[in-house]
């Protein structure tokens, strides 16, 4: 049986990206609620983003925020014209629509690549 050493596959890749110029554009994450878990990833990302010198913004949000308010929240963050990537942290709380918020990120910005445009754009090329 073969083990996979994520730690070791982690270190390489990262390794790898330290010898690449640093971006001159932020990395937005967005987080919705409290969940541990999705703050205990973030926090992951947030510490290998410092190792490369990243600019990793965290945009937090209440679980109760409505779906066009959170659209509008992440549409706003991904226009902003430093802003090189967007995470949104899943899950999301049950009464969000996450295609309807993910759709809104633009393909090129889309990290997670969960967005339908960006997911197309991937199977094509």
């Amino acid at each position: 049986m073969n083990v996979i050493d994520g730690k070791k596959i982690a270190e390489s890749i990262l390794a790898k990206l330290r010898s690449k110029p640093k971006p001159e554009k932020f990395l937005a994450t967005v987080l919705v609620g409290e969940d541990p878990a999705s703050i205990s990833f973030l926090k992951q990302k947030e510490k290998a983003a410092k190792e490369l010198g990243v600019d990793f913004r965290l945009y937090k949000f209440p679980k109760e925020i409505k779906n066009d308010s959170l659209r509008e929240e992440v549409l706003k963050i991904s226009k902003h014209k430093t802003c090189g990537g967007v995470i949104v942290q899943l899950p999301l709380p049950e009464h969000l629509n996450k295609h309807y918020i993910l759709n809104v990120i633009p393909r090129e910005k889309d990290v997670d690549v969960l967005g339908e445009r960006a997911l197309g754009a991937f199977y094509t090329h």
